[in-house]
Parts: C-alpha cells; sequence; structure tokens
C-alpha cells in the first residue's frame, strides 16, 4: 500500500484536499471470477467554516476497480460522495465542550480504503449524532444511521441500513 495526501488551505476558514492511494495485489474471488490486480483510489474534499460554530465538509472518493458485481449481478459501484453539516466542534482536553452533527453519504464499496468505520462504506444514506467530552482525554459518540445498500450484499437484493452506535474514546 502506498499514498500521498494534500491540504492546502484556501483562506483561514476553508481548507481542500487530495489523496492518492494505491494496493497492490488485490484479490477479488467471485463466482468462478477470480482476479489479482492492482487498484487505485482518489479523493478529494473541502471543509469550511460557515459561521463561528457551523463547518461544512465534503468529499468525493473514486477507484478505478470496476468489473465486479455484487450478489444480483450488478456492477459493485467505485466512486461515492459524503457530506457533513457540524454544529459546534468536541475537543477531547475541553470538559462539557461538544459536537452536533448530520451527514449524507452515497458510498460505493470499491470507492475508498477505510477499514476501521466499513459500516458505512456500501451505505446511501443520513446520520445523525454527537460528541460529548464527559472527563479530559475521553469522547463519547452517539450516531444513528439510516439509508439502503448501494450494492447487494445478498441474493435478495440491496437491504435496508439501520445502525445505532455509541462509543467511548480515550485519548492517551
Amino acid at each position: 500500500y502506498s499514498s500521498a495526501r494534500l491540504k492546502y488551505n484556501l483562506s483561514p476558514v476553508t481548507a481542500i484536499g487530495a489523496t492518492y492511494g494505491r494496493l497492490n495485489e488485490v484479490t477479488v474471488a467471485e463466482k468462478g471470477n477470480n482476479f489479482q490486480d492492482s487498484v487505485n483510489f482518489w479523493e478529494a474534499g473541502f471543509n469550511t467554516k460557515l459561521a463561528d460554530n457551523l463547518t461544512l465538509m465534503a468529499a468525493y472518493s473514486k477507484s478505478d476497480l470496476d468489473g465486479v458485481t455484487d450478489s444480483v449481478g450488478s456492477e459493485v459501484v467505485n466512486d461515492g460522495w459524503f457530506s457533513e453539516l457540524r454544529y459546534k466542534q468536541h475537543n477531547p482536553s475541553d470538559v462539557g465542550s461538544f459536537a452536533i452533527f448530520t451527514n449524507y453519504r452515497n458510498v460505493g464499496a470499491f470507492s475508498t480504503i477505510d477499514a476501521t468505520v466499513d459500516y458505512t462504506e456500501n451505505v446511501r444514506g443520513w446520520t445523525l449524532g454527537f460528541d460529548y467530552v464527559p472527563m479530559e482525554n475521553t469522547t463519547i459518540e452517539v450516531f444513528y444511521t439510516t439509508g439502503t445498500q448501494v450494492n447487494a450484499t445478498s441474493t435478495e437484493g440491496r437491504q435496508d441500513v439501520d445502525i445505532f452506535r455509541a462509543q467511548m474514546e480515550f485519548y492517551f
């Protein structure tokens, strides 16, 4: 795996960025149609502060992996986009700080590399959540995501997606 990331501040409140990544020797096993190839990923995005406590971000991602089909024979989507509106910002060292966010995503399963939050890949839908800092170096995040799969993972077709998650993070 190799990657490069660039970020540029257009102004004190707006930044843009781009990322390139490459996975070598990706193997796809699919109904007797096995192949091995390298895959390139690209992402571009921005974030901007709309007001004192309001931030907007958006990103688009794409890979060159194609020719792979899902459980019902449709080609697996290799691009996606994500947008988020966030009120306030939490800071793990600032007890009592919080953030409220909503986002919309339409992220194809082959559009990005992100193994840590793969429950949000292959999803088209909305998320509503918040972050809160109850004590120094500790964050609680709670969110709900609802939508549908971009590509089917079952022979019955695309399924609904309903995710409720609560997590506590500790910073050392």
